[in-house]
């Protein structure tokens, strides 16, 4: 994307668009994690309160003169004051998605005979994330029995799709602003940019995406995983 023209604006629910300008931002995304869109605003008005951001909806757009090149909308769920320079105040927004709701409620449920896009759609819908579609190219059969133990939804929901190989991100949609939660259990739900040339000279215009840097890192891991099930109808069942 070219630098020529490029600029960024961020609508907040009942507030004016004029309210506050984009002074910077970093998003940070990464499958299986809600995203954290983190943005620096400048306002006019400095009585602006808490309350004026927290939980309201916000969409950030990044524009290339009069033509929006990509939505990013969430939640505000923290805010932070900056310094006043007498004319305008400075405040700092974290911006994240829906399903970090779920991450608020812990509970202990147990759910009988329900495959794993139920139990999904119970526990999100339950948290207020009606915008997300299951994307599935293998079965999931449902659970006999299944205990939510203490665990936040977030925590329930997550382990029990890595138990199934499943995992999420957000889906951007190309034109416009819509967004939505996708739960994947195949790369093959996961479109490709295709090549894409490495530019290491971020001082030059640029009419296509491309990459600036890159970076080598080795991380030790598990090198097998073991499961067992377990049925409560026979309790010693070894269940391997």
């Amino acid at each position: 994307m070219s630098l020529k023209g490029l600029r960024f604006t961020l609508n907040i629910d009942g507030l004016e668009e004029t309210a506050t300008a984009v002074v910077g931002f970093s998003l940070y995304q990464c499958h299986s994690t809600p995203f954290v869109l983190e943005v620096d605003i400048a306002s006019d008005q400095p009585d602006l309160a808490a309350t004026n951001f927290l939980e309201k909806n916000a969409v950030l757009t990044i524009w290339q003169g009069m033509e929006a090149q990509r939505y990013v909308s969430g939640i505000i769920n923290e805010v932070m004051q900056g310094e006043n320079n007498h004319w305008q105040m400075r405040y700092h927004l974290t911006i994240v998605p829906p399903l970090w709701r779920c991450g608020l409620r812990q509970n202990f449920r147990i759910f009988q005979q329900q495959d794993i896009q139920t139990l999904s759609s119970t526990l999100l819908n339950e948290n207020g994330v009606t915008e997300w579609t299951p994307v599935f190219y293998e079965s999931h059969p449902a659970r006999e029995f299944c205990v939510q133990y203490g665990e936040s939804d977030l925590a329930f929901l997550t382990r029990l799709w890595s138990e199934e190989g499943i995992f999420y991100f957000d889906w951007h949609a190309p034109q416009g602003a819509a967004q939505k939660l996708v739960l994947c259990d195949d790369v093959a739900g996961v479109s490709t940019l295709g090549e894409m040339p490495f530019n290491p000279n971020t001082d030059t215009e640029v009419s296509t995406m491309c990459i600036s840097s890159f970076r080598y890192r080795a991380r030790t891991g598990p090198s097998s995983v073991e499961t067992q099930d377990y049925t409560f109808k026979t309790p010693g069942w070894p269940g391997y």
